[in-house]
């Protein structure tokens, strides 16, 4: 009952270090060390771990994912598109990611690049014939893409003006149900072709990047002041939390009462013995724990740490029985009187 999960790391640190600052948090991320692919036998030594892992050693960009982190204000200031001459917009440099063979190791390595909207470049006012299920109007900007074939060369292009519409109601049959009836309009527009000229910037290290472009860095994109949030944990719907007090992090009190006692389903998994385990884990630096199959590890694991099986088993008590409480919609007070009964066992089969 109950297991250690890699995904549940950030929770657990937070569970048994309340009020970490962000440095100390990353401090103890890079402590961690988890392996989701290598499997570890039995004989070896329990600090056993996957020497190329780096999942919770990406620094202040790790924490931003981490924690879920909104886009803050400062960065978004910066974001506001410039109008040209032509009454277009130039967008801000955006970043992109791209994945590229190192020449001398020949392996792929995913870059990061800016992308920079340098300007508009502009033809010759043009007509266009199409038909679209939305209503257009006058200074609309049309983008490729759904079989819309803009003019030679656009990227986009400006609706100057309207010389003919005609709506028409069309038949959509696939042959399984009944026919679907939609209405489209027949377009003639006179359009503004548009070609975006734009440059990207590819760097190697954050830092280069972080010289030219600052507002990318983390520090300054994201919003560390944001009061509380829910960890990114896939599968786990948003159970485990966090919140901040002057700067300092603290797993959320919210948390236990939205946890499982442990995981049910591969759809609905990471309760609170799992949260148990794997802090237990990382106090004993028994990383094989969080490696491939780590389950095969759990007998052992509880015989070699008796103070960890002591959490443990506690964690099933305590679990079971408040939910057992809540079930009988009891008080705070009836539960404790219930824990505190002295024919209550840890694993007792009753609860």
């Amino acid at each position: 009952m109950g297991y250690c999960y890699h995904e549940l790391v950030p929770p657990a640190i937070l569970l048994d270090n309340p009020g970490l600052t962000k440095e100390e948090f990353i401090e103890q991320l890079d402590q961690t060390h988890v392996s989701q692919f290598q499997e570890f036998k039995i004989k070896d030594p329990w600090d056993s771990h996957d020497e190329e892992e780096t999942i919770y050693h990406q620094g202040l960009s790790g924490l931003v994912d981490i924690l879920g982190l909104e886009e803050g204000g400062r960065f978004l200031q910066t974001q506001t598109p410039t109008i040209d001459a032509n009454g277009l917009k130039i967008r801000p440099p955006f970043l992109s990611h791209d994945l590229v063979r190192d020449p001398e190791t020949r392996k792929l390595a995913l870059v990061k690049e800016v992308v920079i909207h340098l300007g508009n470049k502009v033809g010759k006012p043009t007509k266009l014939q199409i038909s679209s299920a939305k209503e257009l109007h006058e200074g609309n900007i049309l983008t490729a893409g759904n079989e819309l074939f803009l003019p030679k060369y656009a990227d986009q292009a400006k609706i100057l003006s309207i010389t003919r519409e005609k709506w028409v109601t069309e038949t959509y049959e696939d042959g399984w149900g009944d026919p679907e009836e939609f209405k489209v309009c027949n377009y003639v527009l006179k359009v503004l072709p548009i070609h975006i000229e734009e440059e990207t910037k590819r760097y190697r290290t954050d830092e280069e990047m972080y010289q030219d472009y600052p507002q990318f860095h983390p520090a300054f994109r994201y919003d560390f002041d944001q009061p509380k949030g829910k960890f990114s944990i896939s599968l786990s719907k948003g159970r485990f939390r966090w919140y901040q007090q002057e700067g300092r992090f603290y797993l959320d009190p919210e948390t236990f009462d939205r946890l499982l006692a442990n995981t049910t389903s591969v759809l609905d998994r990471f309760g609170y013995v799992d949260l148990i385990l794997t802090a237990e884990a990382i106090k004993n630096q028994a990383w094989k724990m969080l490696s491939r199959r780590g389950l095969i590890h759990m007998r052992k694991f509880l015989k070699d740490f008796p103070e960890a099986n002591q959490r443990y088993e506690k964690a099933i008590f305590n679990s079971f029985l408040s939910l057992a409480a809540k079930r009988r919609q009891q008080t705070n007070i009836d539960l404790l009187r219930m824990r505190l009964q002295p024919g209550i066992k840890p694993l007792d089969s009753s609860i």
